[in-house]
């Protein structure tokens, strides 16, 4: 690593931006290769989730079918998760392109404004539920005990 930490060995990255559209930054992944972050057009409503490569600023779309402002990262650096608008959780392959539906039902539909976390592990779930009471939720692998 280049520490300590100075102004000539860092590099701005920018805003990045896609087709005319601005990329709100939300995470970076595990290894700091990629920038996932959400998609929209300035005054619009958010449409969809991509993945920049930090070091060289190109951009992927992941999907348009979400409005969550979350993907979270996998231990691998690979693969993220997300809630798309019917409330159902995918896991995307950020390389591949390559997606999958998450299967088994959640105890109550995510909360678009809410939280979505994973375990440094990969193996338990956290995430804001649409609800009245009791509005945070884990979820656990049936094979993590």
């Amino acid at each position: 690593a280049p520490w300590p930490a100075t102004f000539s060995r860092s590099t701005p990255l920018g805003p990045p931006s896609m087709q005319g559209k601005k990329i709100n930054p939300t995470a970076w992944s595990p290894d700091g290769r990629w920038i996932t972050g959400y998609l929209n057009a300035v005054g619009s409503d958010r449409r969809g989730h991509v993945v920049v490569n930090a070091r060289t600023g190109e951009a992927r779309v992941l999907n348009d079918d979400s409005d969550g402002f979350q993907a979270e990262w996998l231990p691998d650096a690979r693969r993220v998760l997300y809630f798309l608008r019917n409330g159902s959780l995918v896991l995307q392959d950020v390389v591949t392109l390559a997606r999958v539906p998450v299967t088994g039902s959640l105890p109550a539909p995510p909360e678009v404004f809410g939280s979505l976390v994973l375990s440094r592990d990969g193996r338990t779930l956290y995430y804001a539920a649409h609800r009245i009471e009791a509005n945070q939720w884990m979820v656990e692998r049936e094979d993590s005990r």
